[in-house]
């Protein structure tokens, strides 16, 4: 028996715990805390060539959603040189943005300089160390009041600041339609993949980890659509109709 790849784990910030992995054989592999309780055991009646262990009852019933913070974590864990996401949403309940989209709505000029600055700079150390931060956002017909935004006040920042963006549009509705079905997902050096879940109001509600065989076709597949996109700043000198200075004249 040879263990070929992980079906589920619970362990967003270490790399021992309880996980079920798949084999080359009709069987899996449960790896989990021991149960010596004797009355369990005692209940049980197991052969001396089988034992018991527990495991968090979301790795049989559904695999829990990683917080803000876990994700953080996780991601610290296992983006050591290349982290690139697809975007596939037209809008996003982001706190963290403070007012800066209600702002952008009423015409003012800048981005909060403040509230920018710690993101910035992280991208900036990141970027210099070699920490690679890459972003495809996909665009089927006109943008949104959201995709302005965070166009104009997110990625024509970021990218000053080392992140790597590009810009996936699609004119068939139905291949739109297809890519977007994949959801919000990152893969982080080539072979860990987390998938982001959003509500229908797009307000987060956490992230999921992906495994084995899914988790290599989603590698595939998003770099065949970095290679497929355009660089985002030759898109949004195209489109200068979605600029700030062209719709205020």
């Amino acid at each position: 028996m040879k263990l070929t790849g992980h079906l589920a784990e619970d362990c967003p910030t270490s790399g021992i715990c309880p996980q079920i992995r798949d084999t080359d054989t009709d069987k899996v592999v449960v790896v989990g805390t021991e149960i010596t309780d004797p009355h369990i055991l005692r209940e049980l009646d197991l052969p001396s060539h089988e034992a018991a262990v527990a495991v968090p009852r979301s790795m049989i019933y559904g695999q829990r959603l990683l917080t803000i913070d876990e994700m953080l974590t996780w991601i610290g864990q296992h983006h050591t040189r290349d982290l690139v996401r697809l975007e596939t949403r037209t809008g996003y309940a982001v706190t963290t943005d403070g007012d800066d989209y209600h702002r952008y709505l009423r015409g003012e000029d800048v981005p909060n300089a403040d509230a920018k600055a710690p993101w910035l700079a992280r991208l900036a150390k990141d970027t210099a160390s070699g920490h690679i931060w890459r972003k495809v956002h996909l665009v089927c017909g006109p943008l949104t009041d959201y995709q302005r935004y965070e166009f104009e006040w997110g990625f024509a920042y970021n990218v000053t600041a080392g992140e790597q963006i590009r810009i996936l549009e699609v004119t068939d509705p139905n291949e739109a339609e297809l890519i977007a079905a994949l959801g919000d997902f990152s893969v982080l050096d080539g072979k860990h993949v987390l998938r982001n879940h959003y509500d229908t109001a797009d307000q987060f509600l956490g992230g999921e980890v992906i495994y084995a065989s899914e988790a290599a076709a989603l590698s595939l597949l998003i770099g065949r659509l970095w290679d497929a996109a355009e660089p985002f700043e030759s898109w949004w000198n195209r489109h200068p109709q979605y600029h700030r200075a062209h719709s205020a004249a």
